[in-house]
């Protein structure tokens, strides 16, 4: 995976990321899986930001993180 080789945390609505068998935290450098109920371009641009500025994501490093539309998860190694 590019984000994984490029060290970056990645952003996806991509279900096969929720697999943690697969994507165990620990094993890759972040993962924010968002999940909104009816997600437009829109919506999905305004949750991410509304969650990078209100989280503190210097603390997911290595997370799986889930945002929904009320609230954020954050599953550590």
């Amino acid at each position: 995976m590019a984000a994984q080789k490029a060290g970056r945390f990645l952003v996806s609505q991509d279900l096969y990321f929720s697999d943690i068998r697969s994507h165990s935290p620990g094993t890759h450098h972040g993962v924010l899986l968002i999940r909104l109920a009816d997600p437009s371009r829109e919506d999905l641009f305004d949750r991410v930001v509304e969650v990078f500025e209100k989280e503190d994501i210097s603390t997911w490093v290595g997370c799986n993180v889930v945002a929904t539309n009320q609230k954020v998860r954050v599953r550590r190694s």
